[in-house]
Order: structure tokens, then C-alpha cells, then sequence
């Protein structure tokens, strides 16, 4: 859906149904006509306190179908958005007068403690390989607090350049004689794994101007969502010129504001994945409207396994094809793998990579105990994706070590499917640049 008039139909839409809402509204909280003017009134309204109204807009691609005879079969749609919109009502004792506009001014981006605030220039210069630029190099904070760094150049090359800092100190470029050190690629593990289980904010928001000249196709989308809530609004509280609404709401309700949530099948140039092919990752924004603030939140991404997803993937690693692979990589019995796999399950980290062609490409880490030793390795290889998770035995690769300080080699799978970690992350972080 990256073309303009795809795009534009999108957006359209998004507004005509938002647009809806201030209608719908107004007709659910007459509802409570009898009971304003009857019985307890407006002292039971008040004693309920504030009121949410909701509603779930999903956005599908409608394909054409053949039916022969009298056989149709109605297939499972896919939903490119999902969205949800609420608005926040509190009923009030007596009419009142008209409230304030929403008059949105600012608008504050908050993204996750994980990508690092605006970075000036001796920054980049000074944590970044050299020739690093806030374009051609992605910045991931790590380690505890997020106070590490690990800034990776042209993800999309061979061998892209890595500088990992500890500390506050940077520490050497890399690859270093042909080597990648272990320890980025743990603790950028550990961060994501983090992202997915308690998302967070990095402190000060992000102030931008809007409307901007946005390059985004998501970000087109959100500003979408968010001029359609601000004039649904506008209209509910009976503040649009020539509106022509009935004073009903606006004189028994008050309008305190309205969120909205949005998850969006991401494809890999950035745009909405029309088809399962073409997904990489699916995207959430929150989204909070009050009457002069607009604040626009970006969610984990689905790169990590968890719950049901990793229990079906641990059991597609026990399976004895997988187990006898990994007993000759590991140059063990397939019993020590077996207990490995089931000692190492709690701690271990599943991050998908990769979506391709009914496949997921997945980096794993692992920590247990194999052979009556603590061990420690990078799995890699892909997965078929059915009703569980099916090893393409042929393409699994191990990289066993002792301690995050060792190195594994440029060439290697791991590395390989590292630096695709981090260009899904890079695309990540840019959906919303505007």
C-alpha cells in the first residue's frame, strides 16, 4: 500500500470512520436520558464517575472470489490495521456552558528508552564507526538502564562496521580480524527481549512541529487518526463552525479527552504489508489526545517469541531430527540435548529476524546445562511456520562460547542474522520519521 492513491483511500477512511464517532457518541449517552431527568439523576451519574467510550475500526484488503455452483468458501481476512479509538466522558450536575475547543498546538513523539535521544554531531562522531551519520547508522541503548551502546554502519552490507561503548567508553571498531564480539549481540538480545516484556519511555518527550511534511507511510496514517479525533471532538462538544449538532452532549456531558491505539502490519520498506508475504513485522502506536497535547507513543515491535509461541518453538527443538543435528554440532548424546533444551527454555531469548515465504529466520540465545557443564551458544537457523514451529534442520547453525568477551567470525550465521536483527530494528525506528 505504498502507492499515493492507496494511500490517500487509506487515509480517507480512517477519517470517515473516526469521523463516525461523535454521532454514535451522542446516541449512547442518550441513553441515559431517564435517568437524568428521573430517579437519582445526576447524583447517580456523577457517583459512576467518568465514562469510556470505544470502539475497534479494522481495516482489511477485500479480494476478489469465484464462487462455482453452489460451493463458497469464505475465507479468514486478514487485517492490515487494527485500530481502537476512545473518547473520555465524565456526565456533569447541571448544563453548562460550552467547554474550549480542542486546539492541538503540541505534539510530543516519545520512543522507547532503547533508541537514544536526539544525538548531536560530536555524539555520533564519537560512539558511531567512522563516517557515521544519523542516516546511515542505527544507535541502540543497552545494558542496565540502557546506559550502553551499540551503534552499527550500513547494516545492509557485508560486514557492516559496529562499535560497542560500555561504560561511556567506546570500545574498538569491529569487525576486528574478520571477528564480531559476542557481547553486543547478547546484550542487544537482552534489550529486546526487555522492549517486548516492559515497554518504556526515554524520559523527555520529543516536541515536534505538525503538520510536518511526512515521509512515512504510517506516519501519514497517524496523522490521519489524529486530525479525525481532533475534529470528532470538535464536533461532539459542539465547537465546529456550522455543525448544526443538538446541544444534548455537550449540555449533560463533559469531553475530557481521547486516545486511540493502533497496530499496523509493517512490510519492509516501511509501508503497510498488503500480504503475509510481505510482512516483517506488525508495528503499535498509543496514541492521547487532551484539549492542546497530542502525544504519540512507539510500542515494541512483535520480534520476540514468547507464551504459546515459545513453547510451540521449544517443542519443534525436541523433536529427534533437531535433537541428533544438534548432538553432532554440540559432539554429544542426543539425552544431553534433551536436558540442555529443557534447562535452558526459561532463560532463553527467541527473536525472529526474518519473515519469508511461510518461514521465520530466528537468533536465538541459550543458556544450560549440557553435559554436566554450564553453556552458553547462539542458535540460528529457520523455522516453518504452521500450526507449530518445523526446524529446516539444514540451516541451523550453532556458535557455542564461554563468556560474552569472546568473538565469533564475520562469516558466521549468527553474525549474519544479528545484523538482520538490527536492520528490522532500524526500520522500526524510523516507521515514524517525519
Amino acid at each position: 500500500m505504498a502507492d499515493d492513491f492507496a494511500l490517500g483511500f487509506f487515509t480517507e477512511q480512517a477519517k470517515a470512520l473516526v469521523g463516525l464517532i461523535p454521532e454514535a457518541a451522542e446516541n449512547i449517552t442518550r441513553a441515559s436520558k431517564e435517568r437524568l431527568h428521573g430517579g437519582p439523576g445526576y447524583g447517580e451519574l456523577n457517583y459512576l464517575g467518568p465514562v469510556r467510550l470505544t470502539w475497534r475500526l479494522f481495516f482489511t484488503k477485500l479480494t476478489g472470489s469465484t464462487i462455482f455452483f453452489l460451493f463458497h468458501s469464505r475465507q479468514k481476512q486478514r487485517v492490515l490495521l487494527d485500530a481502537t479509538v476512545s473518547m473520555r466522558v465524565r456526565p456533569v450536575s447541571r448544563p453548562t456552558d460550552r467547554p474550549a475547543a480542542f486546539e492541538v498546538n503540541r505534539y510530543l513523539m516519545f520512543y522507547p528508552a532503547c533508541i537514544p535521544a536526539a544525538m548531536s554531531i560530536e555524539d555520533v562522531q564519537r560512539f558511531g564507526p567512522p563516517g557515521a551519520n544519523t542516516n546511515n547508522t542505527i544507535f541502540f541503548a543497552v545494558g542496565e538502564s540502557s546506559n550502553d551502546l551499540v551503534a552499527v554502519k550500513d547494516v545492509g552490507k557485508k560486514r557492516p562496521s559496529l562499535v560497542y561503548t560500555a561504560g561511556g567508553i567506546p570500545g574498538s571498531v569491529q569487525p576486528l580480524y574478520g571477528n564480531y564480539a559476542i557481547g553486543p549481540i547478547v546484550a542487544t538480545m537482552n534489550a529486546v527481549v526487555q522492549l517486548a516484556d516492559t515497554f518504556t519511555v526515554s524520559g523527555p518527550a520529543k516536541e515536534i512541529a505538525w503538520p510536518v511534511t511526512l515521509r512515512s507511510p504510517i506516519a501519514k496514517i497517524l496523522q490521519a487518526f489524529i486530525d479525525a479525533s481532533v475534529e470528532s471532538s470538535q464536533s461532539l462538544i459542539g465547537t465546529t463552525p456550522g455543525s448544526g449538532r443538538p446541544g444534548w452532549f455537550q449540555n449533560y456531558f463533559q469531553l475530557n479527552g481521547s486516545d486511540a491505539s493502533l497496530i499496523v502490519r509493517v512490510a519492509g520498506d516501511g509501508s503497510i504489508a498488503e500480504s503475509e508475504e510481505d510482512e516483517q513485522f506488525q508495528l503499535s502506536i498509543n496514541l492521547e489526545i487532551n484539549r492542546k497535547v497530542a502525544s504519540i507513543q512507539l510500542g515494541a515491535p512483535d520480534f520476540v517469541l514468547t507464551g504459546g509461541q515459545k513453547a510451540s518453538f521449544f517443542g519443534g527443538l525436541g523433536v529427534p531430527a533437531v535433537t541428533r543435528t544438534l548432538a553432532r554440532m554440540f559432539r554429544t548424546e542426543e539425552g544431553f540435548v534433551l536436558v540442555f533444551l529443557a534447562s535452558a527454555k526459561n532463560s532463553s531469548h527467541v527473536i525472529r529476524v526474518q519473515r519469508s515465504n511461510g518461514k521465520d529466520s530466528c537468533l536465538i540465545y541459550l543458556q544450560g546445562i549440557l553435559a554436566g557443564q554450564d553453556t552458553q551458544c547462539l542458535l540460528t537457523g529457520d523455522f516453518r511456520v504452521s500450526d507449530a514451529y518445523e526446524a529446516d534442520t539444514g540451516t541451523l547453525a550453532v556458535v557455542r562460547f564461554t563468556n560474552v568477551g569472546d568473538w565469533v567470525s564475520a562469516e558466521s550465521q549468527a553474525a549474519t542474522y544479528f545484523f538482520k536483527l538490527m536492520a528490522n530494528l532500524q526500520k522500526w525506528s524510523n516507521v515514524l520519521v517525519l
